[in-house]
């Protein structure tokens, strides 16, 4: 008898151990995304942006294509490639007719800058000139050492160098030959950051958010703040916005009137952009 209770005892120790709960497959939840592209110089603040919006939105992502240009962007949203175009310039009139929808989140200020062993503390418009139509080749002549200027450029189809042509900055004709000229914005911020005695211009936000030690000048005395940015009253800047095929819905909308919001104007400023309260 003892022996039987003890096969019993141990058949149902077995069979208890063996027992499986039922497996709960749990239904995963599709993730909505869209792709964004385009300027290489706006992408970074849309990065940040996009983090932030995705930390306050489970499931969305905002997905990026590799960098490229403005005008990349706004062609990706006209073939549907893109939900997001980013652009760093006004759109063309060619690109207006095609029928798309802008919306300017902030201002980027377009600042003159050099190497951190310059110690000046701005140039006027005639000085710019002197120095890069080959009048002035040396810092000596604007109290700083007697030193050649490197002088770095951008390429003439760059939108900092079409708002400079713009803005009557410079004359095409006029840009001395021994400029070096950098391809991309990380270039022109790289080679301010590590060529003794080099002058160029760059973004401001890129500045800041890369934390880089680089002197920036004011121009004609004034700063560029976000204030005298938002004023005008610096007017070197280019617009940062957005393109998209028709009126924004869904997950697009969503992103865009998170980059308007509160939060979202918070993250701009706190980069070093000028906040625009345009709204979808």
């Amino acid at each position: 008898m003892r022996y039987l209770l003890l096969s019993l005892s141990i058949f149902i120790l077995i069979a208890a151990c063996n027992t499986e709960k039922p497996i709960v497959l749990e239904k995963k939840q599709e993730v909505d995304k869209i792709l964004v592209g385009g300027s290489e110089s706006v992408l970074p603040i849309l990065k940040l942006l996009a983090k932030a919006f995705e930390n306050d939105n489970l499931n969305k992502r905002i997905d990026f294509s590799a960098p490229g240009h403005s005008g990349a962007g706004i062609k990706g949203v006209d073939q549907k490639v893109l939900h997001i175009g980013a652009t760093s310039r006004d759109l063309k009139s060619s690109e207006k007719k095609l029928g798309l929808k802008a919306f300017w989140f902030a201002r980027d200020a377009l600042v003159f800058s050099t190497h951190s062993n310059i110690k000046l503390k701005e140039l006027s418009l005639n000085d710019l000139r002197s120095i890069y139509y080959g009048k002035i080749s040396n810092w000596k002549e604007f109290g700083g050492p007697d030193h050649e200027i490197s002088i770095l450029d951008r390429g003439d189809g760059s939108s900092p160098k079409v708002l400079l042509y713009k803005k009557s900055i410079f004359n095409k004709v006029d840009i001395s030959k021994t400029v070096v000229v950098m391809q991309r914005p990380n270039d022109m911020d790289k080679a301010l950051l590590d060529t003794p005695y080099s002058i160029g211009y760059t973004s401001m936000a890129s500045i800041l958010m890369s934390n880089y030690d680089i002197n920036i000048l004011k121009l004609e005395g004034i700063e560029p703040t976000n204030e005298n940015v938002s004023k005008g009253d610096y007017y070197l800047f280019r617009p940062q916005g957005l393109v998209v095929k028709d009126d924004p819905t869904g997950l697009t909308k969503d992103f865009i009137d998170f980059i308007f919001s509160l939060k979202g104007q918070s993250i701009l400023t706190n980069n070093g952009y000028a906040p625009l309260k345009e709204t979808p």
